[in-house]
């Protein structure tokens, strides 16, 4: 049954073909982005586990990455004490150890490597460019800031989504007015 002009309001608001059809591609594109980084992730991963990489511990590794340094320290800390605490042997593996040093080209590949990661991750929190701690012209140099290039250029996409949310959630539009108050 077909709807009049009022009940077709009703049912869709006022969202406009064109807006509905740009979000939905938006959408999708983002989707299939995901499933292709999500697909490229878990090849990585079933690779790593094939060549006898613990992904358990890689798992664990990735927790910790994500804490601040600091926050990372403390854990690992209270880790080791409450191992000691229920007699775990776990305590015995901090002390003593002596793993194998990773190949100088290996540990040069992973310290430039490293400085990407650390430079996507400025960008991202909204560090400046200057910020950049390595040697203008070295590799790291170079790392960081094209990663942080990137990290920084995902914020901005998040922050505007965040004001284009925050203004429609108050009846206007992102930067429609520049006050922030709805458009009339």
């Amino acid at each position: 049954m077909p709807l009049d002009a009022a009940g077709l309001a009703a049912v869709i608001g006022n969202v406009k073909p064109d807006t509905f059809i740009a979000h939905w591609r938006s959408i999708r594109e983002a989707k299939d982005d995901s499933h292709d980084a999500s697909t490229t992730v878990s090849r990585a991963k079933k690779a790593a586990k094939r060549d006898g990489v613990d992904m358990d511990v890689v798992a664990l590794m990735e927790i910790l990455m994500k804490m601040e340094s600091d926050e990372r320290l403390l854990f690992l800390r209270k880790l080791m004490v409450y191992c000691q605490w229920i007699d775990s042997p776990l305590g015995a593996f901090a002390e003593g150890l002596s793993p194998p040093e990773p190949k100088g080209k290996t540990r040069d590949e992973f310290t430039v490597w490293q400085a990407g990661q650390d430079g996507l991750t400025a960008g991202r929190a909204g560090h400046t460019r200057e910020s950049n701690p390595h040697k203008p012209g070295s590799a790291a140099h170079v790392a960081w800031d094209r990663k942080w290039a990137s990290g920084f250029k995902t914020s901005q996409k998040k922050l505007a989504g965040h004001l284009a949310k925050n203004a429609a959630a108050m009846g206007g539009r992102a930067g429609g007015n520049g006050a922030g108050a709805p458009a009339h």
